[in-house]
């Protein structure tokens, strides 16, 4: 009977391992208010605005005083941490055609920014892990001062590459003049729902209707604005989104369809008129009030 109960208990610790194992490699990962792309050696957090990195260094082998061995071994992590860095930031989607690295290549000036930035990052955590190693994690912020989007040349209209692969796209105000009634309600803000459509975060993201009308951002876009908090804020749930104050209180909930190019939402023609219906009231789109439910 012990043995079977043992054998029962290290069946279930062996399940309950190969399970950790598995969500720690998902490409994204949620928390209760945090959309989080798991990265080899960091991760994106796109709720929380930062980009993390860890390092890991050893001290040379000849090296024999402890406290030379244990600031040789923190300057190593450093410089590990701030290659992973690089790596991710260079992953990172300003839209479904185009990566940081991508725009690091063709343009010296971002390429530039970009290291400039890195060697500002933060030092979040560190550790002498006893062994004459040491760990350091080092982040960015995406957005805001000194962060990623200052050293990004936004276009201040409608995304090009969004335009590009849907040639019919128009701004809302233009092809959609039509309203419809909606309950009489102060609204705050806009939440497009894209949980189970796996929608990954990027920089640069729109919402187009079925009829591939851009219907958010506007054709203008402050550039200002979208270096300091971008143009969607990414969280799991509308309570995680409104907590962010973003959406305000009372947001209009809105179902996306499908996914374009794995970073933009497609909704309903009829979403797309309420959405033109409450802006005319609340202007939201001009403020941008919108968020994005990722599961």
């Amino acid at each position: 009977m012990l043995y079977m109960r043992l054998s029962l208990f290290s069946a279930l610790f062996f399940i309950v391992g190969l399970l950790g194992l598995a969500d720690s490699e998902k490409d994204v990962s949620t928390t209760q208010i945090s959309v989080i792309q798991l990265k080899n050696d960091g991760s994106i957090d796109w709720s929380q605005n930062e980009i993390s990195a860890r390092g890991i260094g050893l001290s040379p082998v000849n090296e024999k005083d402890a406290a030379k061995v244990r600031v040789l071994a923190r300057e190593a992590a450093i410089t590990v941490a701030a290659r992973n860095l690089v790596k991710i930031i260079h992953g990172v989607e300003i839209d479904s055609n185009q990566t940081v690295e991508n725009l690091m290549l063709v343009n010296d000036t971002i390429k530039t920014k970009v290291e400039g930035m890195v060697k500002g990052a933060v030092i979040k955590q560190e550790k002498d892990l006893g062994d004459g190693s040491y760990e350091v994690v080092m982040s960015v912020k995406i957005y805001g001062k000194a962060g990623l989007s200052e050293c990004i040349s936004f276009n201040n209209k409608v995304t090009d590459t969004v335009l590009e692969y849907n040639p019919k796209a128009v701004v809302l105000n233009i092809s959609h003049e039509k309203s419809v009634e909606t309950d009489v309600v102060e609204w705050t803000g806009i939440i497009i729902d894209c949980r189970g459509k796996k929608l990954l975060p990027t920089m640069e993201p729109c919402v187009l209707d079925t009829a591939d009308t851009l219907i958010y951002p506007n054709n203008q876009i402050p550039k200002d604005y979208n270096m300091a908090n971008g143009l969607v804020s990414y969280y799991t749930t509308v309570d995680a989104a409104i907590a962010s104050r973003r959406v305000g209180v009372k947001p209009l909930v809105v179902k996306a369809i499908e996914v374009k190019g794995s970073n933009h939402p497609i909704i309903s023609i009829e979403d797309a008129l309420r959405i033109n219906t409450v802006d005319k009231e609340c202007k939201i789109r001009s403020t941008f009030a919108v968020s994005f439910l990722l599961d």
